[in-house]
């Protein structure tokens, strides 16, 4: 992951050489005082005022897992390639244990073995009790034959858990999709012996995308989740045309690294690198279109509404870009009317009619 700070001064010199020379004819200037030039004005007052940081990172898939094998055995299929997409089910591997399929067959036949007990059992104290219920029996026999019944029935129960688990252990010889998605690694081979907990296959889904930045502690604590960020391709230029939302925020992790946050992206690849932008207060100052700042020397000015209809030149010097203009710092008061277009003719005391 890079970052790097987006200072303010960005490309105004192509946009502010056009507003005409540094110095204008003083001769002109006479001449054409009398001349009102139209201009639209717009009033000014103190507002938040951001420093812009740009970070990078490599998109992924929001889900990814590490298929891994629950028993041991020898690798008898692996009917998938790399980059193949599969869907949710779908055989990926297939193991063959020498032990897992007989101990299943063994454990059901007992189980059955002990249901047909059990079924004895039943008909066996049905009998007893109403031979009890009517004298013909005694409490001791028909203590006996209850006694039996449950010896059975705990019998079954256990044949029954003790098969469930052995199928279990065989059905896990098939190794089947949790997601759909692509095959992203193939780890093993056929013929390749595992044991229980090694990795088989890695799979991406493809369904949903992200990328995580790591963010300095000052940037990081202004971060919520479910906020949008401006994001942009690397190769995509400068303009920043797609959000990211912000899915999740890792502030503690080892002790000594960084907080990262993890957004998800729209229309976007795995492996491509994404910029996103993350604007973070530090002030209230004056913020002006760029429409309204003229070049003059080295430096800039912008022109202020007098009564009258004059303008007056005011030196600024040009700070960070924001969403809505660029910061300047300059003799501004709350409440100045400035000129926002039609600066390109302007001089210091010019005469000017303010379109409506």
């Amino acid at each position: 992951m890079n970052f790097r700070y987006v200072p303010g001064i960005f490309l105004l010199s192509g946009l502010i050489a056009c507003s005409g020379s540094d110095d204008a004819d003083p001769v002109s200037e006479g001449r054409h005082s009398a001349i009102e030039i139209p201009v639209n004005v717009r009033s000014v007052s103190p507002q938040p005022v951001f420093d812009h940081y740009e970070f990078t990172g490599i998109v992924r898939s929001a889900q990814r897992a590490v298929i891994r094998t629950q028993i041991s055995g020898r690798v008898e299929e692996l009917p998938v390639r790399l980059g193949q997409k599969i869907a949710s089910g779908d055989l990926i591997a297939e193991l063959h244990n020498p032990e897992a399929a007989p101990a299943a067959r063994s454990a059901r036949v007992r189980w059955q073995q002990l249901n047909v007990q059990l079924e004895q059992q039943q008909r066996d104290f049905d009998r007893m009790n109403a031979l009890y219920q009517s004298g013909q029996a005694s409490r001791q026999e028909f203590e006996q034959a209850r006694t039996a019944l449950n010896s059975a029935k705990e019998a079954a129960l256990a044949a029954e858990n003790d098969y469930l688990k052995a199928s279990g252990v065989n059905s896990e010889r098939l190794i089947r999709a949790p997601f759909s998605g692509v095959v992203t690694a193939i780890i093993t081979d056929v013929g390749e012996v595992v044991n229980p907990g090694q990795s088989v296959i890695q799979l991406a889904s493809d369904e949903e995308y992200e990328v995580e930045i790591t963010l300095p502690f000052a940037v990081a604590q202004i971060i919520e989740a479910g906020v949008e960020i401006p994001v942009r391709t690397s190769e995509g230029g400068s303009e920043f045309n797609s959000y990211a939302t912000v899915k999740e925020i890792s502030p503690f992790r080892d002790r000594g690294s960084l907080p990262s946050v993890v957004m998800t992206v729209p229309d976007v690849i795995a492996g491509e690198t994404i910029v996103a932008q993350i604007s973070v207060p530090k002030s209230d100052g004056w913020v002006v279109p760029v429409t309204a700042v003229s070049r003059k020397g080295k430096g800039a000015v912008i022109y202020r509404l007098h009564n009258g209809g004059r303008v007056e030149a005011v030196d600024v010097v040009l700070g960070s870009s924001q969403l809505n203009g660029v910061e300047v710092q300059g003799a501004l008061e709350s409440g100045d009317s400035i000129v926002i277009s039609g600066v390109q003719r302007l001089f210091d005391q010019a005469q000017v009619a303010v379109s409506q």
